[in-house]
């Protein structure tokens, strides 16, 4: 159970590690776009040129981020199979401690009940002590 949260926990990091990564993605291919239209304002061959390598760029730094993205799904896939399994071992161990539970309520009632019973073969006993003491006086 521990190994599972400290998994499931891992996952949440590795997703917040993801999602910076594409946040800081986004926000370089925001910076590099705003240069690219700065560019084209002055549209002479050698800004054409530079604004190509900023398009090609932009297109790597797109997949770099549907990248991400998959691996996000995977993680949070990942995360729902860890959970669910994680929510059916909480009910087997909980329908593990109910069954122990009532072994353990009833071994009380059969300690109690051999209590009671060793109690009362124990008066019995002195009983017939005091008798055969009595019989031989």
């Amino acid at each position: 159970m521990r190994a599972q949260v400290a998994e499931m926990q891992a996952i949440t990091e590795a997703l917040q590690r993801e999602r910076d990564a594409i946040k800081q993605a986004l926000a370089d291919a925001e910076h590099q776009v705003q240069i690219l239209l700065y560019v084209f304002a002055f549209s002479s061959d050698l800004a054409k040129r530079l604004s190509l390598n900023f398009l090609l760029q932009l297109s790597d730094k797109a997949s770099d981020v549907a990248l991400m993205k998959e691996k996000i799904k995977l993680l949070l896939s990942e995360l729902d199979m860890l959970r669910a399994s994680t929510k059916e071992q909480t009910a087997k161990s909980q329908d593990a401690h109910r069954q122990l539970s009532d072994e353990h309520k009833a071994l009380g009632r059969e300690y109690q009940a051999l209590g009671k019973d060793y109690t009362n073969l124990e008066m019995r006993f002195r009983h017939m002590e005091r008798r055969l003491a009595e019989a031989e006086e």
